[in-house]
């Protein structure tokens, strides 16, 4: 995943996209301390290299792949059929409007008022997409009982606030800041600079580096991996071993770093001879928290004759020279001096690796929101299914819009059950129930509520007796009339137009 590349902050160091880096020039001071040697801070380096590694390859969890808008765009489309064909037909008309544009007192009006208009959009443009399909044109002429229209409710405010907290969970996944804290812990900025100096004027190695006769910390001491790294390995005017870090050929330091002289192309050696060392795990949580650790043991250990502790590096002899880039007579050596908590320094003050140990907790922050995110798109699925599920059991036999006189003047708690319950077979006592009809336990299917076995005349449609005439063509050739070959046996139009529906899911809808 690309890191991000947020602005840089005011400070004049990020600004000028300068690193005064720590591998510090020795200067014209009358010392004339030895070189080090090949390889002298290589374990120092290597250990410095793990944090380098992980920062530069942080492990963060890949993008979701979500199906959150597509499954939004169906409910919002089957949570309008509530509202009738006529006035969905009016919100399809409008949706790319204001919600001012709608009927005005209608139910439309007030199902869709402003602040919910932005869903009801959503619904009205995907039901605009799949006018010509036929199992949506269907559940729009279906007459929804108030139990159903209760469930669809329900469904949909929970898909609304599923696919919400997903959105969250994914952004957070993302880990928007674990990168920039990462960039901060290896250049002290949040991107690389174009210059990066050893050393500017006026300030000499033992001064940037650290001082080990005080307790305090060099000036630039942890401010950033890569100062650290050329403070270690750097050679200059008075310390010209180009390979105490890395003794491969390739490797070799070629910059004498003057100062004020631009030395990035040394850290880019250095940056590849630690990247040589690579593994798949850097970058996770475990191999940052990991390099800290290593990297505190390092420095924690005594250096010197004098016991010295809190150096990355090499220090000779008493080790009261200090950093100042010699390996034995002046006592001192190439190495980053942290200073003791006795002064302004020590482990809690070295800022890269503060950097490191919030970036890990972060990414572990990131990875729990992946699971999260992973788990609530699953929960979405389902919901998808349940909605799917409760739209297969909307009774689709009576259409609105062929609705007989006869009916109008009907009890609408009545008028749909009577004609449908005989319709309705291979049905559960519980689904029968959400249909408004009875349950024939015998025959496992739906029928009419007592009283209003007679009615289905009134209206003109198919009886039960009628749908097992279907059941006695016992070929497809004679299977017509009303009657549709299911594969195996002829049923009646309608109940195969029921097992499709049972079946359906909501990528049947969003095609």
């Amino acid at each position: 995943m690309p890191k991000a590349t947020p602005k840089r902050g005011n400070g004049s160091v990020a600004t000028s996209r300068v690193i005064a880096a720590t591998a510090c020039f020795l200067a014209a001071s009358g010392i004339d301390g030895a070189k080090p040697s090949k390889g002298e801070n290589a374990a120092a380096f290597a250990t410095l290299c793990l944090a380098i590694n992980s920062a530069l390859n942080p492990k963060v969890p890949a993008q979701l792949t979500t199906q959150a808008s597509e499954v939004l765009d169906f409910a919002a489309a089957v949570n309008l059929t509530t509202i009738g064909s006529d006035a969905l037909t009016d919100v399809i008309d409008n949706h790319d409007k204001t919600n001012d544009k709608l009927k005005p007192n209608s139910i439309q009006s007030k199902t869709c008022a402003a602040d919910k208009w932005d869903f009801c959009t959503r619904g009205g443009r995907k039901a605009k997409e799949l006018k010509d399909n036929s199992e949506f044109k269907a559940l729009r002429q279906a007459v929804i009982s108030p139990a159903q229209v209760t469930q669809i409710v329900k469904t949909v405010a929970a898909i609304k606030e599923i696919a919400k907290e997903i959105t969250k969970q994914t952004e957070a996944a993302s880990g928007p800041e674990v990168s920039g804290e990462l960039n901060e812990a290896l250049y002290g900025a949040k991107n690389e600079p174009d210059t990066m100096t050893v050393t500017t004027s006026g300030s000499d190695r033992k001064t940037t580096c650290g001082d080990t006769a005080t307790a305090d910390s060099g000036k630039k001491a942890g401010k950033s991996l890569a100062k650290d790294a050329l403070s270690l390995c750097a050679k200059d005017t008075a310390q010209s071993t180009n390979n105490a870090c890395a003794t491969e050929a390739k490797y070799e330091l070629q910059v004498t770093a003057a100062a004020n002289t631009n030395a990035k192309a040394d850290w880019g050696k250095l940056k590849e001879a630690c990247e040589a060392r690579a593994t798949p795990n850097d970058g996770t949580p475990e191999a940052i928290q990991a390099a800290v650790s290593a990297f505190i043991r390092e420095i924690a250990g005594t250096k010197s004759t004098g016991k010295k502790i809190n150096i990355l590096g090499q220090l000779h002899g008493a080790g009261s020279g200090g950093c100042d880039g010699a390996a034995d007579s002046t006592n001192g050596g190439a190495c980053v001096y942290y200073g003791t908590a006795q002064g302004n320094g020590g482990i809690s003050k070295i800022e890269w690796l503060k950097k490191m140990d919030s970036a890990a907790e972060k990414l572990k922050e990131a990875h729990v929101a992946e699971a999260r995110a992973q788990n609530l798109e699953q929960h979405l699925i389902e919901l998808n299914r349940t909605l799917a599920r409760i739209t297969s059991n909307i009774n689709n036999v009576v259409p609105t819009s062929t609705m007989t006189t006869q009916n109008k003047g009907k009890d609408k708690s009545t008028e749909g059950s009577e004609q449908r319950c005989d319709k309705h077979t291979d049905k559960t006592e519980e689904q029968c129930k959400s249909l408004g009809c009875d349950h024939d336990a015998e025959n496992k299917k739906c029928k009419p509520k007592a009283g209003t076995e007679n009615t289905t005349a009134e209206t003109g449609e198919q009886t039960s007796t009628e749908t097992k005439k279907c059941s006695d063509k016992k070929s497809e050739a004679v299977c017509k009339d009303g009657c549709k070959w299911d594969g195996k046996e002829c049923k009646d139009s309608s109940i195969i137009v029921n097992k499709k529906l049972a079946l359906m899911t909501a990528a049947t809808f969003m095609r």
